[in-house]
């Protein structure tokens, strides 16, 4: 892993910011697991065609409005309006998300979502691929959410190194222009 190694060298330059380098870490960090959460989710929904059990057919009827022309040209059947559209129509072709920007658009917030959102979501899992990975998900998130508690305890508690030895220094020679006798 390249990344990690260019991590590593930044944290061992003497001339980087230590605390800079540590929040690109933890946004990098925080949008790479969107995004392949968000892939496994796609995943997995496209493992079952994208149907109305799958997220993507829980999600879509909720957030975007169905395109009208894809709504009557469906298998050929003219629907009257996206309640009469059976569980097993083609709900990409339905709600037009048949280039790769929305697809990813709508994956990337799907894998945000299960990365910020600890189990409570209006669209639950029905699959049962989908459950398992949520189980796994939510294991994840309990493990994330302690790490990031425990960076800020240790920010907020933690005494600055910097800080304490240059207050270390300044007591010693403090210490010695008293042994001297030399001038405050």
């Amino acid at each position: 892993f390249e990344v990690l190694q260019m991590f590593r060298r930044f944290e061992t330059d003497v001339y980087k910011d230590v605390q800079s380098i540590a929040l690109f870490k933890f946004l990098f960090f925080m949008f790479m697991s969107s995004h392949l959460f968000g892939c496994i989710w796609w995943w997995l929904a496209g493992m079952n065609n994208f149907d109305c059990e799958t997220w993507v057919g829980q999600y879509l009827p909720y957030f975007l409005e169905v395109d009208e022309e894809a709504l009557s040209l469906n298998n050929g059947t003219n629907y009257a309006s996206s309640e009469e559209v059976p569980c097993d129509a083609n709900f990409l072709d339905l709600y037009n998300i048949n280039n790769l920007g929305k697809a990813y658009e709508l994956t990337f917030f799907w894998g945000w979502n299960s990365l910020t959102n600890l189990g409570y979501s209006d669209i639950v899992p029905r699959i049962y691929l989908e459950m398992i990975y949520a189980c796994f998900l939510l294991l994840f998130q309990v493990i994330f959410y302690s790490y990031i508690l425990a960076l800020g305890f240790n920010f907020i508690f933690k005494k600055d190194e910097k800080e304490e030895n240059n207050k270390r220094i300044l007591h010693t020679l403090e210490l010695y222009g008293q042994t001297r006798n030399l001038p405050p």
